[in-house]
């Protein structure tokens, strides 16, 4: 059985819908799963950062349904996690930005991976991410629609570049049985 996610900061609906946040300090989420999480239809929430470090899986984690999340980090510190952004879960018209540094063992942005909250297609994710030694972004894209990248940013590098939906669709149901045994 999975250990329980731990994070640092979490902002759900609906009790943060519609919720602007600023936090001008550095946030640490060494030692806790995920520094920032999103999640339970978190509705039309707008973030800026200032230092982000991220936990032992993500700097961010979006899931269960989020639609109009927009975070920003200065910088996004990516320190020995599996991923530095998570996207996934039916969540919707999701925009990640910022510098960032370092990265995530498994891929740097992580789209449409398996939830065990929802199974919906992750939709209408916007990336503006720069690296600040220039290097691509690693995008992987699994149960969802292609991000779109904003101009100036990237360049990004898709880990998994789908040649066919039976493909991907094969692919993701291998990826979840193989967590499932783990």
């Amino acid at each position: 059985m999975p250990k329980p996610d731990v994070n640092l900061i979490s902002f759900n609906g609906p009790y943060d819908n519609n919720r602007v946040v600023d936090m001008p300090d550095p946030i640490d989420g060494t030692g806790f799963s995920d520094t920032l999480k999103f999640s339970t239809s978190l509705q039309n929430f707008k973030g800026r950062f200032y230092w982000v470090v991220s936990g032992v899986e993500d700097a961010v984690d979006v899931n269960n349904l989020c639609n109009g999340v927009d975070v920003t980090a200065e910088m996004w510190v990516l320190k020995d996690c599996s991923m530095g952004f998570t996207i996934k879960g039916g969540s919707q018209n999701v925009r990640i930005s910022g510098l960032v540094q370092g990265s995530g063992r498994e891929t740097d942005v992580d789209l449409g991976n398996i939830s065990d909250q929802s199974q919906e297609k992750t939709r209408g994710v916007r990336l503006n991410l720069k690296r600040v030694d220039n290097s691509p972004v690693r995008v992987r894209v699994l149960n969802a629609d292609w991000p779109v990248e904003e101009p100036g940013s990237g360049p990004y590098k898709y880990v998994f570049p789908w040649r066919s939906e039976l493909l991907r669709r094969v692919s993701v149901a291998v990826l979840e049985l193989y967590r499932r045994l783990r």
